[in-house]
């Protein structure tokens, strides 16, 4: 066990919580409590279920919180509030207009966006080489957080593909991308139903809800394809049973590193600076979740 008391006072009896609607498969808490035990934290952390219209009410009803936690539909929410708050925002919060982690500290309210160190990590652990096509299904907060990940983790993408059903969402997204030209050939929106017969792509990312994917058809390559896949409850997803196991990454592995870097917030204020242990820390959490 790794203790913090001894050497940074202060890191006791805290509370945090995962956000979100629908909340309830969410190995949020597992992963945070078996990380907190390890390091000697006596702190809490919980689930409740908000929706956008509720955040800021149960955010202003909850003072004695130090952070949470944001899952959909509440990442763009989070943000709006932060922002009329006069909170601190961070770079990829700012650039995706979406966060994932909200910690409390002396100075006031500071948004993180760690999902996009999650796809990061997760695609570098694995074996996918920089892909030509890649197919992204759905164009939400979690969409834009992929893109941004697959243009950090690669150093050059071929053509991306938006598949969804709101235009005016992709076309964030898509905005997202410009920014980053000089890595990318070519982005371009089509409407969910045609990722039925596009072709397939070296590489396709799935951000829906896993009661939207279960339902959509995906025209999956005959050799050679991956699928990422962000749902993790149930695993295997509907979507991932059309890939061999050898070419589908879950989103349990996106899910555990993002939780390092939200623990590294509620820890040091910083999602960069490595816990006490911390790859035991991390076998820990998955361990937690296996």
């Amino acid at each position: 066990m790794a203790c913090l008391d001894d050497c940074e006072p202060g890191l006791v009896e805290k509370r945090f919580a995962i956000l979100g609607k629908p909340v309830e498969h969410s190995k949020s808490p597992q992963i945070h409590a078996a990380a907190y035990d390890f390091l000697g934290l006596d702190w809490s952390y919980e689930s409740f279920e908000v929706d956008e219209k509720g955040l800021g009410a149960f955010l202003d009803a909850h003072p004695d919180y130090s952070g949470f936690s944001l899952t959909m539909p509440l990442k763009n929410a989070v943000y709006d509030l932060v922002l009329a708050r006069a909170g601190q925002i961070d770079d990829a919060s700012e650039l995706l207009k979406a966060g994932n982690t909200l910690s409390y500290t002396k100075s006031g309210p500071t948004l993180f966006n760690t999902d996009v160190y999650g796809v990061v990590k997760t695609l570098r652990g694995s074996s996918i080489s920089s892909p030509s096509t890649v197919a992204l299904l759905g164009s939400g907060a979690t969409s834009r957080s992929c893109l941004l990940g697959l243009l950090d983790a690669f150093d050059h993408l071929g053509s991306v593909t938006v598949f969804s059903r709101n235009q005016e969402a992709a076309a964030n997204t898509i905005e997202v991308a410009s920014k980053f030209s000089l890595r990318l050939d070519d982005i371009q929106w089509l409407p969910l139903e045609a990722a039925a017969d596009f072709g397939g792509a070296d590489l396709t990312v799935n951000t829906l809800p896993a009661r939207v994917a279960s339902q959509l058809e995906v025209d999956v390559p005959i050799a050679g394809g991956w699928l990422f896949d962000v749902s993790y409850d149930p695993w295997p997803s509907q979507l991932s049973k059309f890939w061999s196991a050898e070419m589908t990454i879950s989103g349990l592995e996106m899910l555990l590193w993002q939780a390092l870097a939200q623990i590294r917030i509620f820890v040091h204020g910083d999602p960069m600076i490595p816990l006490p242990n911390e790859d035991e820390v991390f076998t820990v959490m998955r361990s937690a979740v296996s």
